[in-house]
């Protein structure tokens, strides 16, 4: 039978824009607000729980069963390797949650073109419904997937659907976020950029941006970088800055190696886990039962330096493994993070990932197991050996533009040549990176002497970027952060050279060194003012290597650095300007200073950027969103610290837009009953808005304003005007209310018992067939007695009794009347201090014996009369069955020895 994870999954309607994506979109759709609301309610009573796993490094494993959708004739479908390498890349993204996964088995091969191209209409019954294993999370791999008509690029319904060119990790984490409760990042452009609404809009978490994927405008504007290019605001005015790369949007980097989620999205995830485990239905608590295989370990034989990569090397020593993920951790830490898999009977895999040099430990995982079949954690060290740098650069509106760098050179302070390195034209390393240290004659440099350093780039289809260089002159084969020599300044564009002073300290360490150029086109989350040496960049850029002799200070100082007229600087900052959004301003940098200098510039929008350089003038590009006022936060140099002065105000005009106003609902209610319609807002605020039944609404601020009205016959409703400061907008559409003069009497049920702890919560599952609002009123037998007024057609009601108690509902009503009521809960408090023997009268109801004592075994005293059937359970102290014992029917029988499982 098929069951879904949550009540809202039920309904599958999905919503279709009229634009064309750049991918194919996920079908998955969003709950209705009523739903969402419930669940997140009932996810923060297991927030504190789930916090307590996490801070405890408590890894969960969940079991995923897996379906490869093949042709009849056993032809195309995915391949494993791919699948191991998805799960892998799942794995990494979810281990801050604490949740990874394991299969269950080897993938189950489904020879069927019908399955191999699935339209979930039709097929659904067919294959999904009747194969998915109920004790774990399943995942239908297809050729091809489509859902009311329309090809999609994977779809959550209680199961996880994929297409075969969706099988990435990035794809799969995304389909497992809906498994664990995340919605799309978008919802109908109904979440502010202010994020003042974020808890009930949207995906309904705060570190989410408010996201225009579903927008006219929207996903047409996708070019593939991290910064989002359209145009379109919100109705406060506010440009959307999407979070470009998040998991569970839509956009383009979405599907790319730099996704990931947020910390608000991570925590939700585990705070349903936590739920699900303790779940009141056995249904849902089964879908993480599946339990790992028995594997026999893997050994790694041996751990090695490769090409500036790690290759670990292991024994294969079973014959029933689905596969193995490799497993990476810091030294001394117990937080493994997956960085790979790969397919059963491979003995061998690269991490090319490797950060900083650090010391490290690897294991491997047989890809059907938890932790029952680890091999043995092997130490490695990186030892002294550069970090390499990465770059995710790789999708762009151009995949041919291009930044490298084309000319270094140092020379002394009267320009004798040093080292020169000419024509280098662009790497070809996937990451943009040439290591140059061997095939260039490396350059002698004194401590405690300054020399001229000329960097010059080669662009195509790119027409900036900004440089940072840092000397290792400790020798510790690490860039660190006080290593930086040339900090990002100024910019190099095409036909210009950047011209630095490179100073190496009198404290540099004397002999063979490494220097390390980066140079970028930042976008964000690029920090340009704090390039790393190592990190990922985004934007176009490169990185070089060169050799470095560093010879010990001379005594009697630098005969390349001037020892007369030593003056701090004197920096002043100008360039008040007014542009238009997205457009560029430039600060104007005015410095006097007889030595090289460094300067930091900050801006009330939160910009700081350091500068260093040797020239009187500087010219710097700045972007602001809004308006900002520019200073100096400080100058100095060799010299001493200097004086600074001025500011520069950048005022970024917003254009003010007309107002439009919009209905589009139909409601129905009874006689003397009221109602909300929703206007939708667009514009400029505040807004004035004139109704038809001559309500008038005046400085609103919302993208949507709700309108009481209590009409007495069915009535037509329309906005008459709608005006703001830009003047009067225009208006469409209208609301229908339906008035009824039947009024049909509610009806409640609750259903759903539960066992728990003492001193725990349990929820009591209320459903209520009623035109709200509606009153309920909750009974136990304990003397609880509750009353509450709601609207929404599922509540649950949270109740901590001392005892076991059975629940039932006393009665419902609304304005039509006292209507039915159905059903009872009990809720089954297991008392933990009764651990030798327990006793209760079981007529036509199971007995269940709470705990299961420590101990070689557990004796249970029962008796009974009559025609009468007991049956034995042994659980966990969550309720969980372990164990279930049948008894035949045997009047004088009066005790059972059961050995605990």
């Amino acid at each position: 039978m098929k069951t879904f994870g949550l009540a809202w999954l039920l309904f599958l309607v999905t919503s279709w824009t009229t634009f064309a994506p750049a991918q194919p979109p996920c079908g998955t759709p969003a709950p209705s607000a009523p739903a969402r609301d419930s669940l997140h309610a009932i996810l923060e009573t297991y927030r504190g729980q789930a916090a307590k796993l996490r801070a405890a490094t408590t890894v969960r494993y969940v079991p995923l069963k897996v379906f490869i959708c093949r042709k009849t004739d056993g032809t195309g479908g995915a391949d494993i390797p791919k699948l191991l390498s998805a799960i892998a890349s799942a794995n990494a993204r979810f281990q801050s949650a604490r949740i990874q996964f394991f299969m269950t088995g080897p993938p189950t091969i489904i020879r069927s073109d019908a399955c191999y191209d699935f339209d979930y209409d039709t097929e659904y019954r067919v294959f999904a419904g009747p194969m998915a294993d109920p004790k774990a999370i399943n995942v239908f791999v297809l050729n091809s997937l489509a859902l009311n008509g329309r090809g999609i690029g994977g779809l959550y319904a209680g199961e996880i659907f994929l297409p075969t060119v969706g099988l990435n990790g990035q794809a799969l984490t995304h389909e497992l976020g809906h498994a664990f409760s995340l919605m799309h990042t978008f919802g109908a452009g109904t979440e502010r950029v202010a994020r003042t609404n974020c808890t009930s809009k949207a995906d309904g978490l705060c570190d989410t941006p408010a996201d225009p994927w579903d927008l006219p405008g929207g996903s047409g504007a996708d070019d593939g970088t991290m910064v989002f290019k359209g145009t379109i605001r919100d109705p406060d005015g506010n440009l959307y800055q999407p979070m470009m790369n998040n998991v569970m949007s839509e956009w383009m980097l979405s599907r790319s190696p730099s996704a990931r989620f947020t910390a608000g999205q991570l925590e939700r995830m585990a705070n349903y886990l936590t739920f699900g485990l303790q779940h009141p239905s056995q249904s849902l608590r089964e879908r993480y039962s599946a339990l790992p295989e028995g594997v026999v370990a893997p050994a790694i034989t041996s751990v090695l330096k490769v090409n500036g990569k790690v290759q670990i090397n292991w024994q294969d020593r079973s014959a029933n493994e689905t596969g193995f993920f490799i497993e990476r951790a810091v030294a001394g830490s117990a937080d493994f993070l997956c960085v790979g898999g790969v397919g059963p009977n491979v003995t061998t895999f690269t991490d090319t990932g490797v950060p900083l040099n650090t010391n490290y430990m690897y294991r491997i995982r047989p890809a059907n197991t938890a932790t029952g079949s680890l091999s043995p954690a092997v130490s490695f060290s990186v030892g002294n050996w550069y970090c390499l740098p990465q770059s995710a650069n790789a999708v762009t509106s151009n995949p041919n533009a291009r930044i490298g760098i084309d000319e270094v050179t140092i020379r002394t302070a009267d320009n004798t040549t040093l080292m020169t390195s000419n024509n280098t034209g662009f790497a070809a390393d996937p990451d943009f990176y040439s290591d140059f240290s061997s095939s260039r004659a490396p350059a002698t440099l004194k401590a405690g002497q300054g020399y001229r350093l000329t960097i010059r780039a080669l662009f195509r289809d790119q027409y900036s970027a900004v440089a940072a260089v840092w000397v290792d002159l400790n020798q510790d084969g690490t860039f660190g952060r006080d290593e930086r020599l040339v900090v990002p300044a100024g910019e190099l564009w095409p036909g210009n050279a950047l011209a630095e002073w490179l100073f190496i300290p009198a404290t540099a360490k004397p002999g063979k060194t490494y220097m390390r150029i980066r140079i970028v086109d930042p976008i964000p989350p690029d920090r340009p003012s704090d390039l790393d040496p190592c990190g990922i960049l985004y934007g176009r850029g490169e990185t070089e290597d060169y050799a470095l002799t560093i010879l010990a200070p001379t005594a009697s100082g630098s005969p390349t650095t001037p020892t007369t007229s030593c003056t701090p600087p004197v920096a002043v900052i100008s360039g008040d300007a007014v542009i238009q959004p997205g457009a560029t301003a430039q600060l104007k940098l005015t410095v006097t200073a007889s030595r090289p200098w460094n300067l930091t510039v900050v801006g009330t929008d939160g910009y700081r950027m350091p500068v260093s350089g040797s020239g009187s003038l500087v010219y710097l590009s700045v972007k602001p969103t809004q308006t900002a006022t520019y200073f100096l936060a400080g100058a100095d140099n060799v010299c001493g610290k200097g004086t600074v002065s001025g500011q520069a105000r950048i005022t970024v005009q917003t254009p003010c837009l007309l107002p439009t106003a919009s209905l589009a609902e139909s409601k129905t209610l009874f006689a003397g009953q009221t109602v909300q319609i929703r206007v939708n807002l667009t514009g400029s605020t505040p807004l004035s808005l004139t109704m038809s039944d001559g309500q008038v609404f005046s400085n609103k601020y919302f993208d949507s304003q709700y309108v009481d009205v209590h009409p007495t016959t069915t009535t037509t409703y329309t906005v008459k005007r709608v005006s703001n400061a830009c003047g009067v907008g225009t208006t469409s559409g209208s609301a229908l209310v339906t008035v009824r003069s039947d009024c049909p009497l509610p009806a409640a049920s609750m259903e759903g018992n539960e066992t728990i702890r003492a001193g725990s919560v349990a929820m009591l599952p209320i459903a209520v067939t009623a035109a709200p609002p509606w009153s309920v009123t909750v009974a136990g037998t304990d003397g609880y007695r509750f009353s509450f007024t709601h609207t929404h057609e599922y509540v649950y009601l949270s109740v901590k009794p001392a005892q076991t108690t059975v629940y039932t509902l006393l009665g419902v009503s609304n304005a039509c009347g006292r209507g039915s009521v159905s059903g009872k809960v009990t809720i089954t408090v297991q008392n933990t201090a009764a651990r030798l023997a327990a006793s209760a009268e079981a007529v036509g109801k199971p007995l269940r014996i709470y705990p299961n004592p420590a101990g070689s075994g557990l004796l249970i005293r029962y008796t009974g009369s009559g025609d009468w059937q007991e049956e034995l359970f042994i659980t966990d102290l969550s309720g969980r069955v372990l164990k279930a014992i049948p008894e035949p029917h045997n009047p004088a029988r009066e005790r059972c020895w059961c050995k605990p499982r």
